[in-house]
């Protein structure tokens, strides 16, 4: 359209308003800021439009304290930034990207553009973002305070912790966001897997500066606020002795504390956090059990020479995504654990490894650990399910009084049957106190 009658040619005033942003029409301050080569640039502005958007703009321009520049420097700011935050103060429009996302959000919070805050909220939960996204992002949103934001992407951490912990860009994260992961009580992951790849975070700032390899450098670079993140109870007694002994990271006084731990003497000091770490956003059917005891003496003996199988099938009556079995233990035993998962007579899932029990009672009822399903296991209502586990150890608690049919707070129904499979386990009693389920 031609200059001259572009007024009547735009029909609307939100047409018209695009038209002079597009064209810095009408515009009487100028922004000081950087392009994408990091040169200074000046960017045109109209103060009354940006005043009606926001109240630090109409502060900036026509409150007591008005800044009357006719250069106005922004430092923190780039040019892509700054236009999309003005485009939307003429249009109510923004051209969201990954790259640019950031950038309108600091502008937005920082000039108090609450509208634009939203929309750049929720960009970025609608993004399909990559373990190193995750951590590059939530120290930016930390630092603009954004609350909504933040518990957003720790609950992407919680939730995948073990693809954002094992990954490469993990390596490269701050000393003090490494200590906001690790004190975190819900991180789907075995702490085996964290110790390494707090031990790999470790060695590679040891290359950087240029340090002598040695366990006594690494624990100087990590120190004490995190080694005691680390819960060294929880690893199994091989795991600790294979993986954590060689790393010479800790010191004589922590060694006897945890060789007393795993040999089930009560330790002087408690310098290690021995809760188990919950898995995130989990749906937790109510237990199936009326009634939980101590295991006897005979069933120790039958236990620990593996004679038992404990099975069970099950059902439910919405999909879900199948993430752990809980099993009973007794306090602080280790215990070599086989468990199959068929669905629909079809082997699933099968896992054999150690597991310790905590060292605190679950819901103040037991002792038990959790068989994690390390890919998520998708369970429909047309799917007949089987758990099925050699569990060799101490002998542990076990149920009775069980529920064929148990509720969940979270509104769905599983459903147990008997299998011919088990010799000790069946719907009345035995093992398998609940499921630990997620959303699809």
């Amino acid at each position: 359209m031609e200059h001259s009658n572009w007024q009547t040619d735009c029909s609307t005033l939100k047409q018209r308003s695009k038209y002079a942003f597009d064209n810095s029409m009408f515009c009487d301050v100028e922004f000081s800021v950087v392009d994408n080569g990091g040169n200074k640039v000046q960017v045109p502005a109209n103060k009354y439009v940006l005043s009606l958007t926001s109240p630090f703009f109409a502060a900036m321009f026509y409150g007591q304290l008005a800044v009357n520049k006719p250069v106005i420097d922004l430092p923190e700011c780039t040019k892509d930034g700054l236009n999309q935050m003005m485009c939307f103060a003429h249009t109510d429009e923004v051209n969201l990207t990954e790259e640019n996302v950031m950038e309108v959000l600091y502008l937005a919070d920082k000039f108090i553009i609450p509208s634009l805050v939203e929309k750049c909220r929720k960009y970025l939960k609608k993004l399909d973002l990559k373990p190193e996204d995750v951590l590059n992002v939530l120290p930016l949103i930390q630092k603009i305070g954004d609350k909504n934001l933040q518990e957003y992407f720790w609950s992407i951490v919680e939730v995948k912790s073990s693809q954002i912990i094992s990954s490469n860009g993990f390596l490269d994260i701050s000393r003090e966001l490494l200590c906001q992961i690790l004190q975190r009580e819900i991180l789907d992951i075995k702490e085996i897997e964290i110790f390494q790849a707090v031990d790999k975070w470790a060695t590679k700032r040891i290359e950087e500066k240029g340090l002598v390899h040695s366990g006594k450098v690494k624990r100087a670079i990590l120190g004490l606020d995190v080694i005691r993140q680390i819960r060294f109870p929880l690893m199994t007694h091989k795991d600790f002795a294979e993986i954590v002994l060689p790393c010479k990271i800790l010191i004589n006084t922590e060694l006897i504390e945890l060789f007393q731990i795993f040999h089930k003497v009560s330790p002087e000091t408690k310098t290690f956090i021995t809760k188990q770490r919950c898995m995130g956003d989990l749906l937790i059917p109510n237990l199936r059990f009326n009634h939980v005891e101590d295991g006897d003496f005979t069933s120790n003996i039958v236990r620990s020479l593996g004679l038992f199988t404990d099975a069970l099938h099950f059902t439910i009556n919405k999909s879900l995504y199948l993430v752990g079995v809980v099993c009973f233990g007794k306090q602080g035993t280790e215990y070599d654990v086989g468990l199959t998962v068929y669905k629909n007579n079809q082997i699933a899932h099968e896992v054999y490894s150690q597991y310790v029990t905590e060292r605190e009672m679950i819901d103040n009822l037991y002792y038990g650990f959790t068989v994690t399903i390390d890919k998520p296991l998708r369970i429909d209502p047309s799917d007949v399910c089987t758990i099925s586990a050699k569990i060799v150890g101490l002998f542990s608690f076990r149920g009775k009084q069980g529920n064929e049919v148990v509720m969940s707070s979270d509104g769905f129904i599983i459903t147990y049957k008997d299998s011919k499979q088990s010799t000790s386990t069946n719907v009345s009693q035995g093992q398998f106190p609940t499921l630990l389920f997620r959303k699809l």
